[in-house]
């Protein structure tokens, strides 16, 4: 939140960090009425070298969610 204090209706509280070697193609708050915190869904667009790796190694299996 840098040096401010962010407060009130719609501060954003929960963020999702991502490096400069990836690219995010999709986010999206999604809606959870049990939690004072929003679930945030990203889609990730992985380096090729990257991408190809897991290719190889995960064929058909998709990778897991992290919380």
């Amino acid at each position: 939140l840098g040096a401010g204090r962010v407060t009130g209706e719609g501060a954003n509280l929960d963020h999702v960090l991502v490096s400069s070697s990836l690219k995010v193609r999709r986010a999206q708050v999604l809606d959870h009425p049990m939690s004072d915190h929003l679930p945030v869904a990203v889609e990730l667009e992985l380096p090729p070298a990257l991408a190809a790796s897991l290719a190889g190694t995960l064929a058909g299996t998709p990778l897991p969610a992290c919380a």
